[in-house]
């Protein structure tokens, strides 16, 4: 469903916590905070660990401690626990405070009202969430933080961070190996581009991708990368294989040698915080920097600390590196405070990319506010999860999204185009503890005054070529790419590589002007289905059924719950009423107009014919080969729509989920069950919104979703 990008002060709190009562709370009892939801034991670990570990607070350890003391790339110092990725990622922040204080929020320290209490923001799937902690920390040999500490021993804001995003997706060791872009976008909510360093043709890197790095650098976008598994040489270098880092730096350097003017330098930074650095050209002590002229040096800041920051030529480093991830900002993360940050990195750009204070305004005026659309989506097993294959019939079963580009971007050159990025990400995965899926998705062409069908189907994807495509599906959580596309419409079908790969996703759409998406698929609505002529009373099949319900009613004249079911057990032996007491209860609901709680002959006639016309369609589409109807558009969609209800296949999917087996095929007792219920709400939401003066207080699919839960 369509999404809203919350504002700074829509925050979701994480199990319920609130930080500001949790205070006063623990204020007014006069005791330290202790969180019953990340216990300060084993379990919140969730890795082996070979020393014994204790929990302490940053008070048990140092004299006088504190929050943060200054914000800077040191105070991130990596430890017992794989996640470089996250470190590399908060390393790169510290460099643009506005940013780092959205996720660290101010007012926060040892002294004041401390009451062992601190609180953290993280941007998930789509929305910020606050996460509490107390600050109980792991530590072994006594007084050794085990994992992320700074390098000033008294300052542990980055300690307790860690901590909080632990929580999140439930304990240190769910943070084991990842992706440095994982935790970009978690700290801002932002949209990662992906560069591959090895030259692939799906996705060649762009000539100058220096100047990419540079300026990206430059508008305060967050830059990092990792190197491959399996290079043995990358040991003998100082680097770390299969590590992540973070670019802190980027510069176009003078040097005073013939045939080569300059030299492209990166700076980089190890999140061992140590002495683990490259020891190839340009590092630290090298003969190079005799080439640098003395005002170029003091401009670099070259220090010779054990802090793992070291300077490398930009061709060094695409030979060593794997992979380059640039998360840039969009308007919904970048707050005023962030803004102003944006161009105060004295260290990024040289004059050779920025050489003028008149250019340095220019850029700060270029700065684009992004439009962003986005949608909530999922794939369901059998029912919406389609695959990558266009030539299957399922593809088409895949959730389907019409992007509406309705202007041109402002352009000097008089291009007719709009520069849009399209991100799609797999939410909750890392949360969850569930494996990636490799991802992708298909973007056609709407010609002008072209209608097409809701949703589209195989025989009109046969007609149409993709406008663009993922032509390599990676095994990643966000895949991104930018497009330049013409004003118009396009078709969006994002998807797994295979068919039946289960996931819920979040698209995002960026770009200069307004925007618009929707889903495209059906309305819920009772259609107009052609009335069945009547046949001919058949009177010994009346008098049968009046017998039947006699037998049953006695003199009442009206039957129960208990009693309808006895009589549709023997009326439809196949569809296994006897099995359930609240079937018959939900369709005794369906034709109990007064509400008595029981229903007469007439309405059990009518019930009957119903459900007679019901188990003719279902023997109608139902599968040969299983003898069960199918959840996809082609089985359940069109036994629905025969019977007059038109369903979403966001609520199909949530038929086959409640009611399908494990390959998503449904019994004809579960389908009765779902058409009763679906026929029902649809006819009861429609009176609502009559009596509403068409105003319905909740959407139909929510309407929907509710009811086939309950």
């Amino acid at each position: 469903m369509p999404t809203k990008v919350p504002s700074q002060n829509s925050v979701r709190l994480f199990k319920g916590q609130d930080y500001r009562r949790l205070k006063t709370k623990c204020l007014s009892e006069g005791r330290l905070f202790v969180d019953p939801e990340f216990p300060a034991d084993a379990s919140s670990l969730g890795i082996e660990m070979e020393m014994e570990v204790k929990w302490k607070r940053p008070k048990e350890l140092v004299d006088s401690p504190q929050f943060m003391k200054s914000i800077n790339r040191f105070s991130v110092k990596q430890g017992e626990l794989g996640d470089c990725w996250l470190l590399s990622a908060l390393s790169a922040m510290t460099q643009n405070p506005g940013l780092l204080h959205r996720v660290v929020p101010c007012n926060q320290d040892f002294t004041d009202n401390y009451i062992g209490i601190f609180h953290f923001r993280f941007w998930q799937g789509g929305q910020w969430v606050d996460v509490v902690v107390d600050d109980q920390l792991p530590v072994a040999f006594g007084s050794n933080l085990c994992f992320t500490s700074s390098r000033d021993n008294d300052e542990f804001w980055s300690a307790l961070l860690e901590k909080a995003y632990a929580k999140l997706h439930g304990s240190y060791g769910a943070l084991d190996r990842g992706k440095s872009y994982e935790a970009t976008e978690d700290l801002t909510g932002g949209v990662t581009e992906r560069f591959p360093l090895r030259r692939r043709e799906d996705l060649p890197p762009p000539p100058d991708l220096f100047s990419v790095v540079a300026k990206a650098r430059q508008r305060g976008s967050l830059v990092t990368c990792n190197t491959a598994e399996s290079r043995e040489a990358l040991a003998e270098s100082g680097l770390v294989k299969g590590h992540a880092y973070s670019i802190t730096g980027a510069r176009r350097c003078r040097v005073n040698a013939p045939r080569r003017p300059y030299v492209e330098l990166l700076r980089l930074r190890n999140p061992w915080g140590d002495e683990t650095k490259w020891t190839g050209l340009w590092s630290e002590g090298s003969e190079e920097w005799k080439l640098i002229p003395k005002s170029e040096k003091e401009k670099l800041q070259l220090s010779v600390d054990e802090d793992g920051e070291f300077w490398m030529s930009f061709n060094d480093f695409a030979e060593n590196f794997d992979e380059l991830f640039i998360t840039s900002l969009n308007p919904h993360t970048v707050n005023e405070e962030a803004k102003e940050q944006l161009f105060t990195l004295a260290d990024v750009v040289t004059e050779a990319v920025l050489h003028s204070q008149e250019i340095r305004s220019a850029e700060v005026n270029a700065v684009k506010v992004w439009e962003v659309v986005t949608y909530d989506g999922s794939w369901v097993r059998n029912a919406t999860a389609g695959g990558g294959n266009t030539k299957e019939r399922v593809f088409c079963s895949n959730p389907q999204y019409i992007l509406e580009l309705t202007e041109a971007d402002d352009s000097v050159d008089g291009e007719d185009t709009c520069a849009v990025i399209v991100s799609l990400m797999q939410k909750n995965r890392r949360v969850k503890q569930l494996p990636i899926h490799p991802i992708g998705f298909f973007i056609y062409k709407i010609e002008e005054g072209e209608k097409i069908p809701r949703p589209v189907t195989m025989s009109w994807t046969r007609l149409h070529v993709p406008y663009f495509y993922t032509k390599t599906f990676a095994k990643t959580r966000t895949v991104t790419h930018r497009l330049s596309l013409s004003p118009g419409r396009y078709l969006v079908i994002p998807c797994t590589h295979r068919q039946d790969l289960e996931a819920e996703f979040l698209l995002r759409v960026f770009c200069e002007k307004l925007a618009v998406i929707e889903e495209n698929d059906e309305e819920a609505l009772i259609l107009d289905t052609v009335e069945e002529p009547e046949d001919e009373v058949d009177h010994d099949v009346e008098f049968s059924l009046r017998g039947v319900f006699r037998a049953s009613a006695g003199e009442a004249n009206d039957v129960d719950a208990v009693q309808l079911q006895c009589m549709l057990d023997q009326l439809f032996p196949s569809a296994g009423f006897g099995d359930s007491l609240d079937f018959s209860r939900s369709l005794l609901a369906m034709m109990d107009v007064d509400l008595s709680g029981t229903v007469n002959y007439y309405e059990f006639e009518a019930l009957v014919s119903s459900l007679r016309r019901w188990v003719r369609i279902y023997d109608e589409k139902k599968d040969e080969e299983s003898g069960l109807l199918s959840g996809h558009s082609w089985g359940l969609g069109d036994a629905l729509r025969e019977l007059g209800l038109q369903v979403p296949r966001r609520i199909r999917a949530l038929v086959v989920v409640r009611y399908g087996d494990q390959r998503g095929h449904i019994a004809l007792r579960d389908f009765l069950m779902a058409t009763c219920r679906i026929s029902v709400m649809l006819v009861r939401f429609q009176a609502h919104c009559v009596e509403e003066d068409q105003q319905a207080k909740i959407p139909l699919t929510e309407w929907l979703t509710n009811t086939l839960y309950c």
